[in-house]
């Protein structure tokens, strides 16, 4: 009896040893299935999310969408106050969103937010001007600096050609604007090499507030002397170069001859 029953255990195991790695080769791939069809339900989702999100806009959106647009086209002017019931007026919104349009405008600098005072168009005098363009002149050498202590081959070669479009592109009546957004971009990707996301969100505001630094000025007939050939492929240069001090003084003078007012107005 004893030694049947050791025999039948023997014969289980044995039977169980050899079929234990089929069962687990079936057991995988189930799972494996199971994961490849949950990577596919995420990502059509994601997909329909994504969509839906494109096409759905809130009132808080629609509301910064039309005190932005008036801002940058002039109906809302520098230094313009912004009253939570005078937008509400203007958006056809009610103050909640309005309130929300304008803590995301004023993040972006193109609104200020004073005590007593309330809500305000950035003013586009010689003080805020200048403060603008020593926050640009610190942030843009520093970019440059770290980009030539760890430049890095295939972000030169992009950088190259990017530079050689843009110096390329015709900067006058007609084209500036188009220019400018090329402009802005190159110096964005400048910024995203570094890795620190801190100088480009700093470089977003204050290309949005050189934007309508530059519709000021052309309203009033103020030109800015346009930059010399090739600069941008220039500056790339120096960055190639490694040397810290040559990018930084590159960009120093590229910057001065770009912004309305220099360092020699600081």
């Amino acid at each position: 009896m004893f030694s049947d029953s050791v025999i039948s255990v023997i014969t289980v195991m044995t039977i169980f040893d050899t079929i234990a790695p089929r069962i687990q080769h079936w057991v995988y791939l189930c799972k494996s299935f199971y994961y490849k069809y949950l990577c596919v339900t995420m990502t059509r989702r994601k997909a329909m999310l994504g969509r839906a999100d494109a096409g759905f806009k809130t009132a808080a959106q629609h509301a910064y969408e039309i005190i932005c647009q008036q801002i940058i086209d002039g109906s809302l002017k520098p230094g313009d106050r912004l009253t939570r019931r005078g937008m509400a007026k203007v958006t056809g919104m009610s103050v909640i969103p309005v309130i929300e349009a304008l803590h995301r405008l004023e993040s972006e600098g193109l609104v200020v937010s004073e005590p007593h005072f309330g809500s305000r168009v950035i003013g586009m005098d010689t003080k805020t001007i200048l403060d603008r363009n020593a926050c640009r002149m610190a942030v843009e050498c520093q970019v440059v600096r770290i980009l030539a202590q760890h430049r890095h081959k295939d972000q030169v070669e992009r950088l190259r050609l990017l530079a050689r479009q843009l110096d390329e592109m015709p900067n006058k009546d007609g084209t500036r604007e188009t220019f400018c957004e090329h402009h802005d971009a190159f110096h964005i990707q400048l910024a995203t090499y570094t890795g620190y996301t801190t100088f480009v969100e700093t470089l977003i505001r204050l290309n949005l507030f050189d934007s309508l630094l530059r519709i000021s000025m052309e309203r009033g007939q103020k030109k800015k002397i346009p930059l010399p050939a090739g600069h941008h492929q220039r500056l790339v240069e120096a960055i190639a170069t490694g040397h810290v001090d040559v990018a930084e003084n590159t960009m120093r003078e590229h910057l001065n001859q770009w912004m309305v007012f220099g360092e020699d107005k600081m």
